[in-house]
């Protein structure tokens, strides 16, 4: 499942906005700044998932956990 790629930003109001100004989500009050702080960074989690994927197979359960991860990100 594809997601919207680029920096995601938030406007203050916990809006999440994509860097080609798609509305990516809004955060509803109640623990604000910690939601935003983790959607905001899910494109670069993403990414270091996908990059861990390669550097954990020496590991066999780092890397099982890994894949389980990116599997529940791209709804798999």
């Amino acid at each position: 499942m594809p997601y919207t790629k680029g920096d995601w930003k938030h406007t203050g109001d916990g809006v999440i906005i994509a860097d080609d100004g798609r509305q990516i989500c809004a955060v509803f009050p109640r623990d604000r700044e910690a939601n935003v702080h983790l959607i905001v960074a899910a494109p670069e989690m993403y990414e270091a998932l996908k990059e861990a994927q390669i550097y954990t197979k020496q590991n066999d359960r780092v890397h099982f956990k890994v894949e389980q991860a990116l599997a529940k990100v791209e709804g798999k």
